[in-house]
């Protein structure tokens, strides 16, 4: 392992990081990216060259697709999607690392430095458009993502809070992105990820301070609405914003509460019988 990573420190400090990451990604690409973790953990001297390849790598992969881990595609497609995501955590953590760490014997000039890689290749806007997909994902079923997506939304967000602290050239980007309306639906509790909550949190806080130009962002958004949750449906109750933008919970119909957990038993009934029939049908016959 020594050996490893004083090969990649080699090649990182040639330049030659970027080559690394190919259009097709492997298993060994975590593993890279996972060493660079832990050459910047060590404080290895090279944060530049790291910096500029994690943005390469964010780059390369593309824009992120997240499906349902029973959502079709076969094993070699189940294993490429998990390559893909525990990639993307492993580079994503490497921006948030890098942008508060300062490279050794040097001050905060170290870290504005490295910062000015993420600013001039906009890893704002990637870490944005990756969050929009997650919390989409996210209202169309959060318990049917996978462990690692989730774990992605809280790197994405610690990226994020880091990147705009007290760096107004990274501040701006949010603007530009409207970054906010995501971070803002990233704000509430979070039972698999608990600690994205702070993160957005954080994120905001980092960006309003003496930013006004935030502040008036943020006094200017207005409500788009009231998930319909299956918690708010079990309890009977709906939401939604009233005359001034207040909001108004009522009481739902009895009928028509049973009629909704009733079809909705139907369905999971109908659900299980089918995946019955497929287990009974793959089975071998004497």
């Amino acid at each position: 392992l020594d050996w490893s990573l004083v090969c990649l420190q080699g090649l990182l400090e040639a330049g030659q990081g970027v080559k690394l990451w190919g259009a097709d990604l492997t298993p060994e690409h975590c593993i890279y990216a996972r060493m660079m973790n832990f050459l910047v953990e060590q404080d290895c001297g090279c944060h530049i060259e790291i910096a500029e390849t994690a943005c390469h790598a964010l780059k390369s992969m593309g824009q992120l697709s997240i499906t349902a881990p029973e959502e079709g595609g076969g094993a070699y497609a189940q294993v490429s999607r998990q390559t893909d995501e525990y990639c993307r955590c492993e580079v994503v953590r490497l921006v948030a690392e890098l942008s508060v760490k300062n490279p050794p014997s040097e001050d905060a000039a170290g870290v504005r430095a490295v910062r000015s890689v993420f600013v001039e290749e906009d890893v704002i806007g990637l870490l944005t458009e990756e969050l929009r997909q997650i919390v989409q994902a996210s209202r169309e079923g959060a318990d049917r993502l996978p462990e690692r997506i989730h774990r992605l939304k809280r790197e994405v967000l610690a990226a994020i809070a880091n990147l705009v602290h007290d760096d107004r050239r990274a501040q701006d980007q949010v603007l530009a992105h409207h970054t906010l309306q995501a971070l803002f639906a990233c704000s509430g509790m979070d039972e698999k990820s608990p600690l994205s909550r702070e993160w957005a949190l954080m994120a905001v806080r980092n960006l309003m301070m003496d930013n006004e130009d935030i502040q008036e962002e943020i006094r200017c958004l207005e409500p788009q609405g009231v998930v319909d949750t299956e918690e708010m449906r079990k309890l009977g109750v709906s939401a939604r914003f009233g005359p001034g933008g207040k909001l108004q919970v009522s009481q739902v119909d009895r009928e028509k509460r049973a009629e909704d957990l009733g079809l909705e038993e139907e369905e999971d009934a109908a659900a299980r019988r089918s995946q019955e029939d497929a287990s009974e049908a793959k089975e071998p016959r004497d």
